[in-house]
């Protein structure tokens, strides 16, 4: 005001014959820029195939993940019929601290139009610090719809995460998968999308409780859900106990079908690197890797894979890793809780006779 002794330079003066600093340095002086954001929002995806929608694997990864950044709030939207009550309140189990349920009797499967509407209708609200969604089919159409919407940016198809004083490092493969890229975002919030599987899962704490804000939407007007087809293998991989993956080394086509036979008296699921993806062997839904699956067998059996490190980033996380290679130098030896040095054509060969001569034991 007129007359008042402003104190905040060294003239002691009043401010009505004007100021010495300017409006930049009294900006900062005051931090009148801060961000304001706060708070991590995580789209949770829902398994709508059961009369009461449940959370997916991918969710409960990244809200464990989220709460592991820092003391900020978790917040999750959910969209779902009146039934996916239940799903909001496991999401608590897993770190959420408060759930946006997005409700309505048609949000029974996913719809684009109404899902961007929603997420960005609560990101406006909550303003938070960090957005995050399943780089999962639905995802890598809603997150990229919502970034733009909200004029962000968004690192796509991360495999890491980490916090460091507010700041969002994002790691994801770039030059084919054969650089990893950490990224950080200058613009808020710090949007990415992240593959499934790329991290563990906690044990649920059933003892965690939090708020659930319902939040009835009517949805895009003439927008209707479109039915998409399913590939056979998808969503496979991420849950499978035993895995035989192979490499350029499998050596040719009879040997890869005898790969396939042992998988299929074994029950177990077929994997390979991007070479063979490349070849034209195998489709890329099987591929393993940072540019293909993130997988966390019981077993994982490679064959003929070197064991690069694009590769490792999609199956060190197996409990059991039996590698055979001919190479004895090769990668995947130090990391193989098993290895053998030798021709993965006589090791198939030798492993099909001794499945012809007995039984197999459970694995």
């Amino acid at each position: 005001m007129k007359g008042d002794s402003c104190s905040t330079c060294s003239t002691k003066s009043s401010c009505a014959g004007g100021c010495e600093r300017s409006e930049a340095e009294l900006a900062e002086m005051y931090d009148l820029y801060a961000d304001t954001s706060e708070g991590h929002l995580i789209w949770v995806e829902l398994d709508y195939s059961q009369s009461n929608p449940m959370l997916k694997d991918v969710s409960k990864e990244l809200i464990a993940k989220a709460r592991s950044f820092d003391d900020q709030r978790v917040i999750g939207v959910l969209f779902g019929p009146e039934s996916a009550r239940y799903a909001a309140r496991e999401a608590f189990n897993y770190g959420a601290d408060t759930i946006y349920h997005v409700r309505h009797p048609t949000f029974t499967d996913f719809d684009l139009e109404s899902f961007t509407a929603g997420l960005t209708t609560v990101a406006e609200r909550v303003k938070p610090n960090t957005m995050i969604l399943a780089a999962s089919d639905e995802g890598r159409e809603l997150g990229p719809r919502a970034a733009a919407r909200m004029g962000v940016g968004i690192t796509a198809d991360c495999t890491g995460l980490e916090m460091e004083k507010g700041v969002l490092r994002m790691t994801r493969p770039t030059f084919g998968g054969k650089l990893m890229a950490t990224i950080i975002s200058n613009t808020r919030p710090q949007m990415a999308t992240v593959r499934p599987g790329s991290f563990l899962i906690p044990e649920k704490d059933e003892g965690r409780q939090g708020t659930v804000i319902n939040w009835p939407m009517n949805p895009a007007a003439g927008i209707e859900p479109e039915e998409s087809a399913e590939s056979e293998n998808e969503g496979c991989l991420q849950d499978a106990e035993l895995i035989i993956s192979v490499g350029s080394g499998i050596g040719n086509l009879r040997n890869l079908e005898l790969a396939k036979e042992i998988a299929e008296r074994l029950g177990a699921d077929m994997a390979c690197s991007r070479s063979v993806v490349e070849k034209g062997w195998m489709d890329q839904s099987h591929q393993v890797g940072q540019t293909g699956n993130v997988v966390r067998p019981r077993i994982y059996l490679a064959l003929g894979i070197s064991g690069a490190l694009q590769h490792q980033a999609g199956m060190s996380g197996s409990q059991k890793i039996i590698a055979i290679n001919n190479d004895p130098d090769a990668a995947i030896h130090q990391i193989a809780n098993i290895s053998i040095a030798g021709e993965v054509g006589e090791f198939l060969q030798r492993l099909l006779k001794k499945l012809d001569e007995e039984e197999p034991a459970e694995v």
